[in-house]
């Protein structure tokens, strides 16, 4: 699991009971419950070893692990 920050304070904007969904493509956090939508701050140099899928394989894939 990767933490993502908002790009705003949202505890006052979501309800225990809420039902929350992240969109990793979009980079938003989307309310279920109350249709609203929130920007998530960009994954940045992050985001190709998560597409990698995990840092073993994103080193082996960008030739710095052999094997």
């Amino acid at each position: 699991m990767v933490p993502l920050e908002s790009t705003e304070r949202l505890c006052e904007r979501i309800c225990t009971g809420d039902i929350v969904e992240i969109d990793v493509q979009e980079i938003v956090l989307v309310n279920k419950t109350t249709g609203e939508t929130w920007r998530l701050k960009p994954l940045g140099e992050v985001a190709p070893i998560l597409e990698a899928g995990g840092l073993f394989a994103y080193a082996r894939q960008t030739g710095m692990l052999k094997g």
